[in-house]
């Protein structure tokens, strides 16, 4: 091991939370006492320094400190004796445009946001005083570097006293008996509360297996906030406080599984350490960890660990260690080992002899000396121009999740929004908060197009009108024309469609969606031109288990108003299919209205989101997509959900489906796409093949890696790194810097009240709840229990015949629904119902009054049909809260993937004689999937219940809906009476009149005219 260039160093814990001051200070004193270097660690509070501190040591590492006139002061010192400061952290907290990726950070009150930016801040002041950057993990090392800033790799590892205590209790836990029932202990341990957003990663495949396996809990340790969701599971999901390292550990030698979950696609997640999967190997516990920067360095997946990028993962890796303890014992063993090799003290101590030589040379030869990672290119400031977004826009959502994984890459981009329709008073803020609650976040700042941007080293174009707009800026660098489609196909040969042709002439460099619009781009208009690839989103789209039905199923990307999707050409060979094979269903779906109905039976589902859509896909055998232009992102989707693809024959598909391989690609006549289709309706193991084929070769596609497609355009047209905007902007501190600094100030200006007001609602609620509980259960425990009179047994017979009148005639009518009342009487009513779209998040039940004395308690519980066990949504009802006749809704967090799902609605009478104050309201028609049963025994009709869907991006709470109040039969009667007496005399008096108008012949005109618009109101109603 090389002798250190240091032989002695101080370091200032900035951090003092227990877990990063050990690692980061505690851990790196024993390894720099290893190399035989005298290092003093001590917390860092502000103090004053004496003069000669800085005599006294060789290197100073800062860890986390910022900057104020004491330590500036300390540095200042250190420097003048030529000795090097080191800035350590082990998160990004030294980079103030990123701090909106911190969820702890964006969930407190803007005061205390200032605060931590101001924090952020002055933290960056002490790494711009240092000399190198001492980090946890690559990315960190990579911003600093894009600084200009020499930085070094040093991971976390365990200490000499960690390890000794990992030892013991590791040959303790192999020598523990099996526990009683195989009960098997998942385990979570938060240091901080900002990790609920982290849980959510793991929290759907944690309810799907702790129903599945009744003998698994789950114990969670620190301040995590349980998600109401756990509260079915009951004593299974165990609490512990925040506790010490030791005590933690003890407590983590009882798991037998740990989880790393991080938010997927978070700078700030990406940025962290390993730190988790280090904690359970030493254990050798096995860990299941997000597919994610630091987890995907440590774990090799499957071997030591499993990493996880959708709930499927999630699945599949908990499942396989919760049902085979020979795969929890040895990926264990295998966790255990690599700590030992790799994460010990003994091996950190290795690499830091190594990095501090290194750092002692970066720091002798200066800013221009090597980093030890290879030079990391500065990154680029990019302007984005486009049309005002609206709701479920294919094109914007490609442009912004391109932007989002390039601001994930670390670079700095602008979107403009040209209004058209309704932002035109739309401030920056209400911008970022409409494309991140109908798209995604992008992490980008936001302004109203006026004309003008701010300089940057590439300015994109992202559809035809705005090419003309970037063409004639002075200022945006280098030009770009993100190009998904051939757009002058999107009109008929005229005006628009050469306008659009021609932006392909500007000048601007195309960057295309796909090779085969590159290679138009370069061959038709002698434009500059590269591509990237087509991609998906593995969470939303993937296998299902979906209900099949007993017949062949056939989707149709059904499209009339869009003439390159051949709606036409696809109808003509789906009605061929029905012929030969009658009993195949066809579904279409792409637009709510066909303007040419099909001639054969057919289901149209119109347009659907993208979970509805995937689980259409994964209960279908064959999708048929027609593409005329560049392809659509829908057969990638359903290849993703093994469903098989049938495509137009073309050279605009090659890249992406190959014929026979992983598709079946057919000549454009109706003929050879039916036989097509055919073919892989009729021969299952050519299908099957197929779509095993498929579903392979779309795994390695991601639109993270068609990101990194177009940075590597943008790189290689960039400005030297010196000449880079960001680059200019750190160094000279220009206007146009401080411009948008300013309005990304502005931007962030939220309502100070706002949070507060709605914790006080929230309490407000509470209580009330809380009140008329407690009132209505003291009502029910004064009433007497005295024997019935015989006045009390007439009565009840006749409350029993009334009780049957009621639910036996339908004698109210809404909106066409003949309706009557069930009354809750003590015994258990529950409805079973089919979803219809994604995102379910609301069951709105509508109450009748039913004039009984009763007060009751009523539980309703709501649980989808493939998970009983689990409860989505639970809620205690007194009689007391209920108004007849008005909505009363049970919310809960929207399910992504309920498309298709059944769902059973269950209403418990508690107390007493089980009696409930109040009627539900019934209707008498209801749909194949919707049963309604009371005890057991099925009943007619359905609840009158509304269910609510949440946009897929939606965050915004669910508001009832607020229908009309049911009318009688007699109310109506006498309504439409009335109505038949006024029209009835005002027809006598205009034939009275007509008689001495227009005499006998124009009466006779006037009724048949009269009769003939009736008869057409009735058939166009």
């Amino acid at each position: 091991m090389a002798k250190p260039p240091f032989s002695s160093a101080l370091i200032l814990a900035g951090c003092l939370h227990a877990t990063v001051k050990l690692y980061r200070c505690t851990h790196l004193q024993e390894q720099l006492a290893a190399l035989g270097v005298n290092a003093e660690a001590m917390d860092w509070t502000d103090q004053r320094f004496a003069d000669d501190t800085a005599g006294r040591y060789d290197l100073l590492v800062l860890q986390r400190t910022v900057m104020t006139a004491n330590l500036q002061q300390l540095i200042d010192q250190m420097h003048s004796q030529g000795r090097p400061v080191v800035f350590d952290t082990d998160d990004l907290v030294f980079e103030p445009a990123m701090t909106d990726w911190h969820r702890g950070v964006t969930r407190l009150p803007p005061a205390e946001q200032e605060l931590y930016d101001d924090g952020v801040r002055r933290s960056l002041a002490v790494l711009d005083a240092s000399d190198a950057l001492l980090a946890a993990s690559p990315l960190l090392v990579e911003l600093a570097q894009r600084r200009g800033k020499p930085a070094f790799l040093h991971r976390n590892a365990v200490g000499g006293e960690m390890m000794a205590l990992g030892d013991e209790l590791y040959h303790v836990r192999r020598a523990r008996p099996a526990p009683p029932g195989g009960t098997v202990v998942i385990g979570y341990g938060s240091g901080t509360p900002t990790h609920d957003v982290d849980f959510e990663e793991a929290l759907p495949a944690l309810l799907d297996l702790l129903a599945r396996h009744p003998h698994v809990e789950l114990w969670l340790a620190g301040p995590l906030e349980a998600p109401p969701e756990l509260a079915v599971f009951g004593a299974r999901v165990r609490r512990f406080p925040l506790m010490n390292w030791r005590a933690y550990l003890e407590l983590a030698s009882r798991f037998d599984i740990a989880l790393a979950p991080l938010e997927r696609g978070n700078l700030f997640c990406r940025a962290k350490s390993e730190i988790k999967f280090v904690e359970a190997g030493l254990l050798g516990i096995p860990t299941v960890a997000t597919r994610i920067d630091p987890f995907a360095h440590a774990i090799e997946h499957e071997a030591d660990g499993f990493l996880a990028g959708h709930t499927g993962e999630w699945i599949a890796a908990l499942d396989a260690l919760v049902t085979q303890p020979a795969l929890r014992q040895s990926v264990g063993e295998a966790a255990r080992h690599k700590v030992e090799q790799h994460y010990s003290l003994a091996a950190r101590a290795g690499e830091l002899a190594t990095t501090l030589a290194q750092l002692r040379a970066a720091v002798d030869k200066g800013a221009d000396a090597p980093p030890t990672a290879p030079e990391a290119e500065p990154p680029l400031v990019l302007n984005w121009v486009i049309n005002e977004p609206f709701p479920g826009s294919g094109g914007h959502l490609g442009v912004f999740r391109m932007i989002h994984h390039l601001v994930e890459f670390g670079h700095e981009c602008h979107i403009y929004v040209i209004p058209v329709a309704h932002m035109h008073d739309y401030s920056p803020q209400q911008l970022r908060d409409f494309v991140d609650q109908h798209f995604l976040r992008t992490g980008a700042h936001f302004h109203r197009w006026t004309g003008r941007v701010v300089e940057a080293d590439a300015t994109f174009a992202t559809h035809w009108l705005t090419a003309y707009d970037v063409a004639s800026l002075p200022n945006p660098g280098r030009r770009y024309y993100l190009v998904q489609d051939f757009e002058p196909y999107f009109y008929p040969m005229g005006t628009d469609y050469l306008r659009a042709e021609q932006t392909y002439r500007l000048g601007l460099h195309c960057v295309t969606l796909g090779p085969w619009l590159a290679g138009l781009m370069r061959n038709q208009y002698g434009a500059t031109a590269d591509h990237f690839n087509f991609a998906l989103d593995p969470e939303i789209y993937h296998p299902q288990a979906q209900a099949r039905t007993g017949h062949p199923r056939v989707a149709f990307y059904a499209r009339p108003s869009t003439p390159r999707r051949a709606y036409e050409l696809g109808i003509e060979a789906l009605h061929l299919v029905k012929q030969r094979c009658p009993e195949a269903e066809i579904i279409l779906f792409g637009a709510e209205q066909l303007t040419t109905p099909p001639p054969f039976p057919a289901l149209n589902l119109g347009v659907r989101n993208q979970y509805e859509l995937a689980a259409l896909y994964a209960s279908c055998d064959v999708g048929l997509v027609l593409s005329l232009t560049n392809p659509s992102f829908v057969p990638l989707e359903m290849m993703a959900c093994k469903c098989a693809v049938v495509d137009l024959r073309s050279e605009r598909v090659q890249g992406l489906l190959a014929d026979g391989v992983n598709a079946l690609l057919a000549d454009p006549t109706p003929g050879a796409i039916a036989d097509r289709i055919l073919t892989l309706l009729w021969d299952e193991p050519l299908r099957t093949a197929l779509v095993e084929r498929a579903y392979a070769d779309v795994q390695a596609r991601s639109w993270q890696a068609s990101a990194r497609q177009i940075e590597q355009v943008l790189l290689a047209h960039a400005p030297p790194p010196g000449k880079r905007r960001l680059v200019q902007r750190t160094q000279h501190g220009d206007a146009d810097s401080l411009r948008w600094q300013i309005e990304q100030l502005l931007d962030q200006q939220t309502p100070a009240h706002r949070e507060t007001a709605e914790l006080e609602a929230l309490l407000r609620r509470a209580l009330a709840d809380k009140a008329q509980l407690a009132e209505q259960l003291r009502t029910h425990k004064g009433a007497g229990d005295e024997p019935p009179t015989r006045a009390t047994r007439v009565g009840g017979s006749l409350e029993t015949a009334r009780t049957r009148w009621l639910e036996q005639l339908p004698a109210w009518v809404q909106g066409g629904q003949r309706l009557s009342k069930l009354v809750i009487n003590g015994a258990v009513i529950e409805q079973r119902f089919r979803a219809e779209r994604s995102h379910l998040c609301a069951v709105t039940l509508r109450f009748a009054s039913h004039q009984s004395p009763a007060g009751g308690l009523l539980q309703v519980k709501l649980v989808d049909e493939a998970q009983p066990d689990v409860a989505l949504a639970e809620q205690t009802i007194a009689a007391a809260d209920i108004k007849p006749d008005q909505p009363y809704p049970l919310a809960f967090r929207p399910q992504p993937h309920s498309s298709g799902r059944l769902y059973s609605l269950r209403l418990t009478p508690m107390g007493g004689d089980g009696r409930f104050a109040h009627a539900l309201w019934r209707a008498w028609t209801a749909d194949p999937h919707t049963v309604l049963q009371r005890d057991g025994a099925q009943l007619k009709g359905r609840l009158w219940l509304h269910v609510d869907y949440a946009q897929p991006t939606n965050r915004a709470g669910v508001a009832a809906p607020n229908a009309p109040q049911p009318e009688h039969v007699t109310t109506i009667a006498r309504r439409q009476g009335a109505h038949a007496v006024r029209e009835t005399r005002r027809l006598a008096a205009k034939t009275w009149q007509a008689l001495h108008t227009v005499g006998v012949g124009g009466l006779v005109r006037e009724v048949i005219q009269y009769l003939r618009w009736q008869v057409d109101k009735r058939i166009r109603p």
